[in-house]
């Protein structure tokens, strides 16, 4: 619990669980609703248009893998490299896959790579991705996922340097009814 033991105080060490680093599992979902909107116990992220995507770092090699369980190393191999700074130690994190036109995610700017094996250099050149990451789930023989979502996010950001095409996904934590008004004008 070497790796941990600094982020947590007694009570959340009880929420973690050691275990072998699992084949499989299931990416967290956000909830949408309007009932507490301001309660101090969410958190409000950006919505981005693009595909969802479960990393697992398991001896020392990197598996993205979709929503569906598909293999995605060969449609985004430039991740796959940069992902590969971080395989000191076993991990699963969470996040989502997204091009830009412009200042935007574009989701038919994306699907341009989405089902292209082995990418040549002019298509990663034209169409570049980013991986937002915004969840682990698991780390250092260490299944977190019962931690509470903005512990966790801490551990993210503490255990891994966010530099492009690798994205950390910030969060509000108040002015909820703000950040939707904002996300719709976006819209």
């Amino acid at each position: 619990m070497d790796t941990l033991d600094k982020y947590l105080n007694d009570n959340e060490k009880d929420l973690i669980e050691e275990r072998d680093i699992p084949k499989k599992m299931e990416s967290m979902l956000a909830t949408l609703t309007h009932d507490h909107f301001s309660d101090d116990d969410w958190i409000f992220e950006r919505k981005l248009d693009g595909e969802r995507c479960i990393t697992y770092c398991r001896d020392n090699n990197i598996y993205m893998k979709s929503r569906n369980d598909k293999d995605l190393n060969n449609q985004y191999p430039e991740l796959v490299e940069k992902l590969q700074e971080y395989t000191d130690k076993d991990f699963i994190i969470d996040g989502e896959i997204v091009a830009f036109d412009g200042d935007v995610t574009s989701f038919s700017k994306l699907q341009n790579r989405m089902h292209v094996n082995n990418p040549d250099k002019d298509l990663l050149k034209n169409v570049p991705v980013y991986y937002y990451i915004f969840d682990i789930m698991y780390i250092d023989k260490y299944d977190i996922s019962n931690l509470p979502l903005t512990e966790r996010k801490s551990i993210l950001k503490s255990e891994f340097s966010f530099d492009d095409p690798i994205r950390f996904t910030s969060h509000r934590n108040t002015e909820g009814e703000e950040y939707l008004e904002e996300a719709c004008r976006k819209d």
